[in-house]
């Protein structure tokens, strides 16, 4: 049997969940990777393709998108879909994505369900994910820091290797993302919190978050963290590393993994 050790490489695939109506972050990542592409290929270099799938309920209004963005068409590795999150998950090829991503898209999904535990969205989600990726891809996820406890759990349900990192205010306050922009301070987050009461979120969850060493104020509740879930590769098993473990954090990603994740810090 004969092997090519110059084998091409698969297309970096990423699906971003919850891209919203105007996905301003996505169309940037989609246009910079078809242009660096492009400026490899003129240079007689090879390029990695990376393709982008956004994903979200809301119909894209393509033209608006375009002008916030500056751009004058929608860049060719960029595929735009109006569909239920979960219902698109399941219609994706096994293990044919390198990255699923999405932020604050899962939280919306869980408070408007009425199912919880292992029946909740979050979960079911994550499982597709986990169907979706190449083994060693990545699920990742911006939440509050308060679902700290639950993404690990629930991670450690679906069979995933999970690590937490704190999107620091400084960083948050230069988001492109509005959800993320909103917990950018102390202010901010309890101004978020006092929503969340208005929601429906009783004290009792915060002052549990407190207890059991999740947060360390009412404030961090609200604090935008990262969850990056990995799939296992065959005969590995998931990796928990704590959230306080400096030495592997972005380390421990691919290069083009980091530079996903590189884009989600500064959205």
């Amino acid at each position: 049997m004969r092997f090519n050790i110059f084998k091409r490489k698969r297309p970096f695939e990423i699906i971003e969940a919850g891209s919203g109506s105007y996905p301003k972050a996505l169309l940037f990542q989609a246009a910079r990777a078809e242009e660096r592409a492009r400026k490899r290929k003129s240079l007689g270099l090879k390029a990695r393709k990376r393709r982008f799938l956004g994903i979200d309920k809301e119909i894209v209004d393509i033209d608006a998108a375009l002008k916030r963005t500056g751009l004058k068409r929608l860049p060719k590795n960029l595929k735009l879909i109006a569909h239920d999150a979960i219902e698109a998950m399941k219609k994706i090829k096994p293990g044919s994505r390198s990255i699923v991503f999405g932020s604050y898209v899962l939280n919306c999904i869980s408070h408007y369900s009425e199912k919880r535990g292992a029946e909740s969205p979050a979960i079911l989600f994550l499982e597709l994910a986990k169907k979706a990726v190449k083994p060693g891809g990545r699920i990742i996820i911006v939440e509050d820091k308060a679902a700290t406890r639950f993404y690990k759990a629930a991670a450690s349900h679906v069979g995933l290797g999970f690590h937490a990192i704190e999107i620091s205010d400084k960083k948050a306050l230069h988001s492109k993302a509005w959800a993320i922009r909103k917990r950018a301070s102390p202010k901010r987050r309890i101004s978020r919190i006092n929503k969340y009461f208005e929601q429906g979120t009783n004290l009792e969850t915060v002052l549990y978050a407190m207890e059991s060493g999740t947060i360390e104020s009412p404030e961090e509740f609200a604090k935008p963290t990262i969850f990056i879930m990995q799939k296992p590769r065959q005969g590995e098993h998931p990796k928990i590393i704590t959230p306080d473990s400096t030495r592997y954090g972005l380390a421990s990603l691919t290069p083009e993994e980091q530079k996903a994740v590189a884009e989600i810090m500064r959205r």
